[in-house]
């Protein structure tokens, strides 16, 4: 995204694999990855974010009890077998729009998943059994 050499899943995992804080919410969402990889992106592994996901799918009831919202992963579930990752950061709040930690990934992955359907629907790449084709010149504007 606008031209970085880091895309935005490799972003958080930078930002978060070395704090001892996030540690196990980290490790939380990659078993979950993994599972997706094995099993599938079924709809009861994600959380719903509008148009967007996020993973993990929910936390213990405990940790909500204490207002711990913890880690969001912030991705587009667009098939079983196609998933893009993007970023994400801990949610202190109970809605993602009041979170000023994850706001910014929140939007960003609602508005790309809208553009992703934009494109589909015009035309601009193709949805072929749950992958996206798209020529090398496409470019969506942000």
């Amino acid at each position: 995204m606008d031209e970085h050499d880091t895309n935005e899943f490799s972003k958080f995992l930078e930002k978060h694999v070395s704090l001892e804080d996030y540690r196990s919410q980290l490790q939380e969402i990659k078993s979950w990855i993994k599972k997706i990889g094995e099993r599938g992106a079924k709809r009861p592994y994600f959380k719903p974010e509008q148009e967007a996901n996020a993973l993990p799918p929910c936390y213990h009831e405990a940790r909500l009890k204490l207002g711990q919202y913890g880690l969001r992963l912030y991705c587009i579930r667009w098939s079983e077998t196609t998933v893009i990752l993007l970023n994400g950061a801990e949610k202190t709040a109970d809605k993602a729009q009041n979170c000023p930690n994850v706001m910014p990934h929140f939007r960003l992955a609602n508005n790309l998943a809208r553009q992703l359907q934009n494109a589909v629907r015009d035309g601009e790449i193709s949805n072929n059994n749950g992958i996206l084709k798209y020529d090398s010149d496409f470019v969506l504007e942000i």
